[in-house]
């Protein structure tokens, strides 16, 4: 399925119900159509382990909160965080999710995830304390046959 179709889910139809959840509500939620989306697709290679993973957020005013999936995809959070974020390491996960989800006190909010230099599902809201969150699923890449 395509990425407009998942986008177009997420925006609208899971929208009002997952603004009223928690955190983990919210990454859950994300988590299990990213597998499904998995398992009706041929999965390729997103990113692997060794990678080297950058999230960046930005914003027009102080961030109320970031969650996000670590190297080994645990789910960490902090609070109070200045208008501009981010936080670089090099990936362990062999599956799970690479996410950040950011909310603003401001008007704007910006996120984006960096695979080895490489912008990938960059996202923006707008609106006071609006919430923005990227994502990118996590495959290892399968080795070669043995020729």
């Amino acid at each position: 399925m395509s990425s407009d179709f998942w986008q177009h889910l997420s925006q609208f139809h899971l929208a009002r119900y997952l603004l009223g959840q928690p955190m983990t509500a919210r990454f859950a939620t994300a988590t299990g159509l990213l597998v499904g989306a998995s398992l009706t697709t041929a999965a390729a290679a997103v990113a692997d382990p060794g990678d080297t993973v950058t999230y960046t957020v930005n914003s027009d005013g102080p961030l109320m909160s970031v969650s996000y999936y670590d190297e080994m995809d645990n789910m960490l959070q902090v609070k109070d965080q200045p208008a501009n974020w981010s936080t670089t390491f090099t990936s362990e996960a062999t599956s799970g999710l690479f996410a950040v989800d950011a909310q603003t006190r401001g008007e704007k909010v910006y996120c984006q995830i960096i695979i080895n230099g490489q912008v990938r599902d960059p996202k923006s809201a707008t609106g006071r304390n609006s919430l923005a969150n990227c994502s990118v699923p996590i495959y290892a890449t399968p080795a070669p046959p043995a020729t």
